[in-house]
């Protein structure tokens, strides 16, 4: 993401992403430059209003018909017509194995000379890290699946009306619920969820604390980060 005309990119301060050498010429930039505080404020503000958005209501279109003659490379066949006292079942029976022997000459052309595709990986693990001022660690695995686990220590046991709360969030706001959790008096977590979305369209997962019964949007409020 370009960070403009400012040696710091607006976006990662917004989304308090900054390498640790950044933030004194972050601070001089919100103090000096009202342009740059600006447009902080306003990612802030973007980010907030984000979350709200279904972002998993998309579905694809339909797949297009299967040209089969394009993808075989041989012109369509004028087929004359002529009366047959076969009884119908033959006639269906035969026309199902063409179409048979049909697309499975058009599955081998399609794939011979194409390198074979590498497998996807079989999970993903991250490990969280404290955001500024909180405490705790932890680490989270999605594997293929869609099955995710998390496991984390060290954090603040849950007040009466609050829990923790999971995100996948990009670097422009978007912040999608993984799920949420409530930790005892020990300070540890080992949560199992389901992530449906494209870990390769985020940029890192966050763990906050919510207040029970509240809007469903990031409260602000992080413990704990991994970086995508």
């Amino acid at each position: 993401m370009s960070a403009g005309p400012w040696p710091v990119d607006p976006a990662a301060l917004a989304l308090d992403l900054l390498e640790s050498d950044q933030a004194p010429i972050a601070e001089a930039l919100l103090r000096d430059d009202p342009a740059f505080a600006a447009e902080v404020e306003r990612l802030r503000n973007t980010t907030e209003l984000l979350p709200a958005i279904d972002t998993l209501a998309w579905s694809p279109p339909p797949a297009p018909a299967l040209d089969v003659a394009r993808a075989t490379g041989r012109p369509p066949e004028a087929v004359a017509v002529r009366r047959s006292w076969r009884p119908r079942w033959r006639l269906a029976l035969g026309s199902a194995v063409a179409l048979a022997v049909v697309v499975a000459g058009v599955i081998v052309l399609s794939g011979a000379g194409r390198p074979s595709d590498p497998p996807p990986p079989v999970a993903t693990a991250l490990t969280l890290r404290p955001v500024a001022g909180a405490r705790g660690a932890g680490e989270i695995v999605v594997r293929a699946s869609g099955d995710a686990e998390l496991q984390a220590s060290g954090l603040r046991p849950n007040g009466t009306h609050e829990h923790y709360e999971a995100w996948l969030a990009d670097r422009g706001g978007r912040m999608v619920p993984m799920g949420s959790f409530r930790v005892g008096a020990d300070g540890k977590a080992d949560v199992h969820m389901t992530v449906d979305a494209d870990l390769a369209t985020f940029a890192f997962v966050d763990v906050s604390v919510e207040p029970d019964g509240g809007p469903p949007t990031h409260s602000g409020t992080s413990v704990l980060r991994a970086r995508l």
